[in-house]
């Protein structure tokens, strides 16, 4: 499908999941999300497996009508027993599927721009899809990972090799003869070494400190490292660092420690949840009637229990749990699949009728909110934790696989908002116990102040003014202004572009945000105001007829601009702290005659470096594409560049002087006054009224650099250069007389 100029400006966001247990629907979610905040033309395309999407989607098109599903290769073979592969086996499934990526996603994303029309211009994946960033770096677009766990296991698998340095790959001592004498000694010192290395914690990681090791996911430091899973997770800990930003559904009151710690290690980190309060669950039905069960019943007496949709205890334990529960007389809710239903005891639930109730499904977050709902039973996967917490329900957790052991820990020794079942398994005593200290016992009391605690600062987070939300309006806007970076063919000349948005004296929109929370405006503040009039002209290109031309070109010229603005902006700050030091010194004359000679050189090096650009103007464009009308429109365009360079030199150094009289507030109010009163206004009217386009964008930046050179040259010509000199002598005696004095 050919493409058109409109459809090379909308934005196009493939987002690629990991199709094994409850990764996909996090996804979804967050590209939900997106929806409502992106422009209505965006599109968004959905890639995850058959099996996957048909759980998720009710059809292959979104409710909403704005997101389309596609399918991609599971990569299991026609005589695979589908039922062995999924059913409680994501390991299996995930080494089929591992084995067809990236280029299963590489068909389903070429499927996607070519039913839209438009190209893609950001890749979303879940994190444990390293490949994605390899994947946007050949398509030349930004990547987003979304990591759908916490904070904890994310610093896990980001320390990797860090704990396998610091702890050591056990079993190598293994390797020896035990033929050897001295290795029977050995071997029982390594067995003793073992058992005390299994209490150690992770002290040498941020917020890690009451972490076991054997609480670590296998494949970490024990189990099969070469594992599809283990090598997945792995590569991902290694490569999260590239990504654009890292989005993870957690929120940052509730690991301060690691979250801080990720920030270091990630270019972005974007905490930006909990999903179950920033998002409506995808639906509201109740089929089995928990919800109206639950209002029969006392506040806080019920015990909610669900292990997800992958796990289900063993047989014992499923006896010891319900025999429990019975012999307690504890109201309960469980939400337990068809087909393990057989594990119950027999007439179990005949006989609990007046006392509990099983579902085959149940509204978690809405059970979980519900006033009656005392104590959760869970495997304390992710989203339920952070379902927990936003209901504020104190946890009883049996984990089974995965980071589920290191939440268990964060549940019960970080967070305390629960406890972990006695011995990693239900049995009738330790259930018993676990049951009466969270419901009728002090522990249990302390366990639901510290959850209501954490609820709060969750409905902070996610409030008009919360970290979430603040997080959330951040990733719309790396996303939207990365997108104009992506306007076309042209990659180098976008990323310079996007380059230049994205970084600290680029287009900002949070620096906007910070700008407003204060009273008075810092002196940086103006200069990234003068800054952005450049970039703001880049921006206004993509108004123009052809955008991709312009937005293209124009970006190439402000990178050049910023390279060849090196030499004028060292002068500038050199001539600030000469005159600074001349007049501090009373010496006025040579403050004077620093200025003249400055001003001499600037203008020296402007006919100089314009003289390049104009000689150079018709080769230089091939630095950035290979497309000969771009590399021709490049040419034209030097010789204003050039004019430009020149005013922007004088007015550089002539700043600089104002600043080394002190006068930086005049200096500050001049640029802002000549880019915003003058040259913008003036470059809007020649670009969009007299129809002279980029060129007449850049002709008002031209403007405003000479109205900013008149007035600063007509202020420094005006300079009472003894005064000047008598003023500085006072600030510098006055700021040290009171030391004297008082010695």
């Amino acid at each position: 499908m050919a493409e058109t100029n409109d459809s090379q400006q909308q934005l196009h966001i493939a987002a690629l999941a990991f199709p094994f247990g409850t990764h996909a629907a996090p996804l979804l979610t967050l590209l939900r999300l997106l929806a409502t905040s992106l422009p209505p033309t965006t599109i968004l395309s959905f890639l995850s497996t058959e099996k996957s999407n048909t759980q998720i989607f009710t059809n292959k098109v979104d409710p909403s009508g704005t997101i389309k599903a596609y399918n991609v290769w599971d990569g299991i073979p026609e005589e695979a027993v589908e039922g062995q592969v999924y059913r409680g086996n994501v390991q299996a499934g995930a080494e089929f599927f591992l084995k067809v990526v990236p280029g299963n996603f590489k068909k389903a994303m070429g499927e996607a721009e070519t039913e839209s029309g438009v190209k893609i211009s950001c890749i979303l994946s879940d994190a444990f899809l390293w490949f994605s960033g390899d994947l946007a770096a050949e398509m030349g677009v930004p990547w987003v990972a979304f990591w759908t766990a916490g904070s904890c296991a994310l610093s896990v698998h980001m320390n990797t090799d860090e704990i396998r340095n610091t702890l050591g790959m056990p079993g190598k001592a293994n390797k020896l003869l035990a033929s050897d004498l001295q290795f029977n000694f050995l071997l029982l010192q390594k067995e003793n070494c073992v058992a005390e290395t299994v209490k150690q914690t992770l002290t040498f990681i941020p917020g890690m400190s009451a972490v076991h090791i054997d609480d670590l996911p296998e494949g970490v430091h024990s189990g099969n490292l070469e594992s599809a899973i283990a090598q997945m997770l792995h590569k991902m800990g290694l490569n999260l660092p590239r990504a654009t930003a890292v989005v993870v559904n957690s929120f940052e009151e509730l690991d301060p420690i690691i979250t801080n710690d990720l920030k270091l290690k990630l270019r972005k980190a974007l905490h930006i949840g909990p999903s179950a309060l920033s998002s409506p669950p995808l639906s509201n039905s109740d089929e089995n009637g928990c919800l109206l069960w639950l209002e029969k019943q006392k506040p806080s007496s019920v015990a909610y229990v669900s292990f997800g949709s992958m796990m289900t205890p063993p047989p014992k334990e499923m006896l010891a749990l319900a025999q429990t529960l019975e012999s307690l007389e504890v109201p309960f809710l469980w939400s337990l699949r068809d087909h393990s239903r057989h594990l119950l005891p027999e007439g179990f639930v005949e006989s609990t009728e007046s006392l509990g109730k099983v579902v085959s499904w149940a509204p978690q977050p809405q059970v979980l909110a519900h006033p009656s709902v005392g104590v959760f039973v869970s495997h304390c996967g992710w989203n339920s934790i952070l379902e927990s917490v936003a209901g504020g329900v104190p946890m009883i957790c049996r984990p089974f696989f995965g980071d589920q052991t290191l939440n268990s820990r964060m549940v019960q020794d970080v967070w305390r908002i629960g406890i972990r079942v006695e011995g990693g398994a239900f049995t009738r005593s330790g259930t018993s116990s676990a049951l009466e200290l969270v419901l009728s016992r002090e522990e249990g009391k302390e366990m639901r102040e510290s959850i209501s605690g954490l609820k709060e600062s969750a409905v902070d987070a996610v409030g008009r003014s919360g970290s979430s939300t603040a997080n959330f309006k951040t990733l719309v806007e790396m996303i939207s202004v990365m997108f104009v970076g992506h306007l076309g063919e042209l990659p180098l000349a976008g990323a310079s572009m996007a380059t230049s948005f994205a970084s600290v004296t680029g287009f900002s929109l949070m620096e906007i945000a910070n700008m407003c929370t204060q009273t008075k405006m810092e002196k940086h503040s103006f200069r990234i105001l003068e800054i952005w009039s450049f970039e703001m002209m880049v921006l206004l290109s993509g108004l123009l007829p052809n955008p991709k031309l312009e937005t293209s070109v124009l970006s190439i010229c402000l990178n050049t601009c910023s390279v060849v603005y090196m030499i004028p902006l060292g002068l500038s700050g050199a001539t600030s702290i000469r005159v600074s030091n001349e007049l501090g010194a009373g010496r006025p004359q040579a403050a004077r005659l620093a200025v003249c000679v400055v001003v001499c050189l600037v203008v020296t090096e402007g006919v100089i470096a314009g003289a390049v650009l104009i000689l150079g103007r018709h080769v230089w464009g091939y630095c950035y594409s290979k497309e000969e009308k771009v590399v021709r429109y490049v040419g034209q365009m030097m010789i204003l560049l050039a004019a430009s360079h020149w005013l922007d030199g004088l007015q550089s150094v002539l700043s600089g002087t104002a600043r080394g009289c002190g006068w930086q507030k005049i200096g500050a109010f001049a640029n802002l006054g000549a880019y915003y009163l003058i040259g913008i206004p003036v470059g809007i009217t020649l670009a969009f009224v007299c129809h002279i386009g980029g060129k007449g964008l850049w002709t008002g930046i031209i403007v405003a650099l000479f109205a900013q050179a008149s007035f600063l040259a007509i202020i420094t010509l005006c300079t009472n250069w003894e005064k000047e000199a008598k003023k500085a002598s006072d600030r510098v005696y006055g700021s040290i007389m009171p030391i004297e004095a008082s010695s």
